[in-house]
């Protein structure tokens, strides 16, 4: 959701219409989101004979720590919003890539239960660029 969130408050600047920078950052957003998925499913797989007699705790213990992220910036009081230049592309490229952090979590978590990371990874991509693109 943290795309969309940005997408949300870039699309109030009016720049998001000019030579396709909706569609760059909605793009951005969606690769950044499937390749950390996938690099954190391949650093879980490392950790699987590692864990391989807690490995639900440290699933839990990751999902856990992603919920307190969550939660702890949802109460945070933004008192002003700060557009980004979409049209710049190391802009967007810096909020795709602190916009997936959550993405690399959830690739170690899936990692450590053996789950289809490419039919999830694919799910979170498409999801992700339909959110973004339909903020901006």
């Amino acid at each position: 959701m943290d795309c969309f969130a940005i997408a949300i408050v870039n699309s109030n600047t009016g720049e998001q219409g000019r030579n396709g920078a909706a569609l760059k950052a909605a793009l951005m957003f969606a690769a950044g989101h499937f390749l950390l998925l996938l690099v954190g499913y391949w650093i879980g797989g490392f950790f699987v004979q590692a864990f391989a007699n807690v490995k639900a705790w440290v699933v839990l213990f990751i999902f856990f720590l992603i919920a307190v992220k969550m939660i702890r910036d949802g109460v945070r009081n933004h008192p002003q919003s700060r557009a980004f230049d979409i049209q710049n592309i190391r802009v967007v490229f810096a909020l795709a890539l602190a916009g997936s952090m959550d993405a690399l979590l959830v690739g170690i978590a899936l990692g450590l239960t053996e789950a289809r990371a490419m039919q999830a990874a694919t799910f979170v991509a498409i999801a992700v660029f339909l959110f973004t693109f339909s903020g901006l």
